[in-house]
């Protein structure tokens, strides 16, 4: 069984590899924009859609992303309170997160909804 460092040192690992993810998604999302400039200059229809679905893989797993961060602080939350200690860092934390991921849920919705843009959609 794991001691409480070992698991430290394993999420933390596993968040370095979340944040090169995030870093991978934020070029691709360069890469679109990109590509929405030149169909902007060019009007070539499926360079936009290519760039529409770009932004479509970029929110979604944005979304997954920011799924494990709420579940990771709720977890955080909910350990602090088991031991009767004040976790309103903890639930600041979880409530910054809870924003985030509904943030994250609404870029995916527009991306999703929106057929024909011409402006990115951020992380």
């Amino acid at each position: 069984m794991m001691n409480k460092n070992d698991e430290n040192y394993q999420r933390l690992k596993f968040e370095d590899k979340l944040s090169l993810i995030l870093i991978f998604l934020n070029l691709l999302n360069i890469k679109a924009n990109q590509i929405i400039k030149e169909a902007l200059v060019t009007k070539n229809v499926k360079d936009v859609k290519k760039a529409i679905s770009i932004y479509r893989f970029i929110s979604v797993n944005s979304v997954i992303i920011n799924l494990y961060f709420v579940k990771r602080n709720y977890r955080f939350y909910l350990d602090k309170k088991k031991v009767n200690k004040e976790a309103f860092i903890e639930a600041t934390r979880l409530l910054g997160s809870i924003f985030i991921l509904s943030g994250s849920l609404l870029l995916s919705y527009s991306a999703f909804l929106d057929q024909n843009t011409t402006s990115d959609i951020e992380l």
